[in-house]
């Protein structure tokens, strides 16, 4: 009975022990500091490129199939409560009010909202 006990004590301080990687992880959101520069990705056939400037962007959007650029805009951006706002240009972009952060703590994928991903460009 105390070798049955002991082992179950044992059991459970390895269970408490465990790793937590089943947790997701944090999310790291992204700073106007850090997002400045040149940023493309794809998504659904289309290609996009953000270039931020100081708290100015530009934006594009291009068909992938036929490249025919099928949106652009440009203005001033914000952060706010983690989540980017974009002001001004011809054409409203999609991404506006949703959430920007990295992928992982090497922030070497910006995320903006739940499906654009981008990477550093030029």
């Amino acid at each position: 009975m105390a070798i049955a006990l002991i082992l179950g004590v044992v059991a459970l301080g390895f269970q408490s022990c465990g790793s937590d990687d089943d947790e997701p992880d944090a999310k790291v959101y992204a700073t106007v500091s850090d997002i400045q520069g040149t940023w493309h990705g794809t998504l659904d056939g289309f290609y996009y490129r953000f270039t931020f400037d100081g708290d100015n962007y530009s934006y594009n959007q291009m068909n992938v199939a036929d490249n025919n650029i099928t949106a652009s805009s440009s203005g001033t951006f914000a952060i706010k409560d983690h989540k980017i706002v974009f002001s001004g240009g011809k054409n409203e972009v999609p991404w506006s009010d949703e959430e920007i952060f990295w992928t992982n703590n090497t922030k070497n994928y910006l995320q903006i909202g739940q499906y654009l991903s981008l990477s550093p460009g030029k």
